[in-house]
């Protein structure tokens, strides 16, 4: 801490301004006292000390669901458990990375960029130690923007590292590490709020060189980073937590105290899982959540199952069930602690057929019988399209109208031609009414293609007219048999794509969304 004071020119000894440090407290925390803190744990109940940890961790305890906040802390396990490989995958803005850039300094974060084995380990040509010998855990965010070396060399020796913590140094011996290794990547999630390509693998949105199975079955465990929230104004923390410096040093200090590791290797029972590498993950994150929950090892068997195995299996069980999905030589498995809860029990028994997941997860099947709801779309959001969106409240009407006042521009107007191509006439003509906004200057233009479809649409025996109002304002749609959708932004609610030759130029449903709000309801 200190106290800066700026100091005018004065035309003498100080001839321009200079900031001055008048007093320096020094802040930084020398040591922890570690026993201090274990013996503090028996003054808090579970959900006060979980609360007290994820404030400790900069984010606001009273906007998280319990499983949100275990989510946020097995964040932090590699910081106190040597050798945790994680992945964590979820839309952007949710705060992966937040945690390792502000509360340790024991962790180095790569934002992108090459991933080279002189950079990880040791570089021959400089002498100098890479990132995984000097940390705790060495973070790789935006995974989707890594490339590796044609040659295969970083992930060969990356795969050999955190199999057994070895690295080859440049004079051929080798060397160990305890460094973790976190990889953070952001998925698109489909219209359920799951992810898009869960039903075939969501480590496809991975480059190619990190979808190699041999690579993923060595992440001990997968955050299902698409159950948070995004990051706002409330999600800053709050409360009191421990201080920054201070939280950093208990959790490097306890990486180092086998106490741990005797307790779990006595207590952790995994009746049906033979695969050693199971077993060893779900160990290691099970001794994470140990130390970060029960520092004084004071605790019960049901405790022990219900915050610390339990989630480690419900992680690892993620890694085999996508592990099941690109490899046939890893068959469907379902892992049970001694107490399985509602996660194991209702793990299938064999893998769902992705097509029939694919339908029963579905909330906007356009076969769907329409009912009165207020849906939200996300910024970036995949697999949305007028069909589902609208088809199911459009079905069986004669008479449709819409309110947008921006179909103006040519964009504008192919989303329009878009909708109509859903739309079912019979055998009788069906009318469809626009009223939207138009500048003086664009009017000719505008008239002349909203005539060129008015003329198309006729040999499908739909019946467009439309007229300009100044005025409007609202957007929405409204049918003859009863139903009005509220829309947020009109129909103007996917991104530009990039470029004519970019996935969903033609297919709605690989779009990416603008974030907006859809509202059925009866009229």
């Amino acid at each position: 801490l200190g106290t800066l004071r700026y100091v005018p020119p004065d035309g003498e000894d100080i001839k321009k301004g200079q900031i001055w440090m008048v007093e320096f407290k020094a802040f930084q925390t020398p040591g922890v006292d570690l026993n201090y803190f274990r013996d503090s744990r028996k003054h808090f109940e579970i959900d006060e000390w979980i609360d007290l940890l994820v404030s400790s961790c900069q984010f606001n305890p009273d906007v998280h669901r319990l499983s949100q906040k275990l989510l946020l802390l097995s964040r932090i396990i590699p910081l106190v458990e040597p050798r945790v490989n994680l992945t964590e995958l979820a839309p952007k803005g949710t705060g992966k990375s937040f945690v390792f850039d502000n509360i340790s300094r024991y962790a180095a974060v790569i934002p992108g960029g090459k991933l080279s084995a002189p950079a990880l380990f040791f570089n021959s040509n400089t002498k100098q130690i890479g990132l995984i010998p000097r940390y705790d855990v060495v973070v790789i965010d935006e995974i989707q923007k890594i490339h590796t070396d044609a040659s295969g060399e970083a992930m060969a020796a990356l795969k050999m590292y955190l199999e057994s913590g070895r690295y080859r140094r440049a004079t051929g011996d080798l060397g160990t590490a305890e460094s973790g290794f976190v990889i953070l990547g952001n998925i698109t999630l489909g219209i359920n709020r799951l992810p898009l390509y869960e039903s075939d693998g969501i480590f496809k949105e991975l480059p190619t060189a990190l979808q190699e199975s041999a690579f993923i079955d060595r992440i001990h465990g997968l955050i299902e980073g698409w159950f948070m929230p995004r990051v706002s104004r409330n999600t800053p923390s709050k409360t009191l937590g421990f201080k920054g410096d201070f939280f950093s040093e208990v959790l490097h200090e306890l990486r180092v105290d086998l106490k741990y590791a005797d307790y779990v290797s006595q207590s952790l029972h995994l009746p049906q899982s033979e695969d050693m590498r199971d077993n060893k993950a779900i160990s290691r994150l099970a001794e994470g959540f140990l130390k970060l929950l029960f520092p004084d090892l004071n605790l019960t068997e049901d405790e022990f199952v219900s915050y610390c195995v339990n989630p480690a299996v419900r992680m690892r069980q993620q890694i085999r069930d996508e592990l099941s999905k690109i490899d046939q030589e890893y068959k469907w498995i379902t892992i049970k602690s001694q107490i399985p809860d509602e996660f194991q029990l209702s793990h299938p028994d064999e893998r769902p057929d992705p097509e029939e997941e694919a339908k029963k997860v579905d909330p906007l099947s356009p076969e769907r019988t329409p009912e009165e709801k207020t849906m939200d779309i996300v910024e970036g959001q995949r697999g949305i399209s007028y069909e589902k969106l609208f088809l199911p409240y459009l079905r069986g009407a004669k008479s449709i109208k819409i309110c947008d006042p921006y179909i103006r521009l040519q964009y504008q107007i192919y989303n329009l031609m878009n909708f109509c191509e859903i739309l079912e006439p019979m055998e009788n003509t069906l009318s469809l009414d626009l009223v939207t906004g138009c500048d003086a200057y664009q009017e000719v233009e505008l008239k002349g293609k909203l005539d060129d479809l008015k003329t198309g649409l006729s040999r499908d025996h739909i019946e467009f007219n439309y007229i300009f109002d100044q005025n409007l304002h609202d957007r929405w749609i409204e049918t003859d048999t009863g139903w009005r959708i509220i829309l947020g932004r009109g129909l103007d609610i996917f991104q530009k794509p990039d470029d004519k030759f970019t996935l969903g130029f033609l297919d709605q449903r690989k779009r990416k969304c603008k974030a907006t709000m859809i509202t059925y309801t009866r009229v």
